[in-house]
């Protein structure tokens, strides 16, 4: 029996370690810090998960991001699931990637 994909804890083993150890030698899946960062975060938390996403960026195929529902909810939205913040998460959200749209 063979391992096809490796699902590590990164923040047990640490992305700098993941990237010396096994870049280029398996597939790895990680999760994004979804326990701490995602809902308790600040901007400059998830400021830093991005450059820690961006420093691999160079040493994977793709990269799949996902939301759960409830993290972050639309303004006005007819579908509001999860914590009230998650309303505030999306408008920082949507402020991040206009910064980085216009960085680029």
């Amino acid at each position: 029996m063979g391992v096809d994909v490796l699902n590590l804890q990164d923040l047990v083993n640490g992305i700098d370690w993941i990237r010396e150890h096994l870049a280029g030698r398996c597939c790895i899946e990680l999760d994004v810090d979804r326990q701490k960062i995602t809902p308790y975060g600040t901007p400059a938390d998830i400021d830093r998960l991005t450059h820690q996403i961006d420093a691999i960026c160079d040493y994977v195929d793709e990269i799949l991001v996902y939301e759960y529902i409830g993290i972050m909810n639309k303004p006005g939205t007819i579908a509001y699931a999860g914590h009230p913040d998650s309303v505030s998460y999306y408008e920082d959200y949507k402020q991040a990637i206009s910064k980085n749209a216009q960085e680029e």
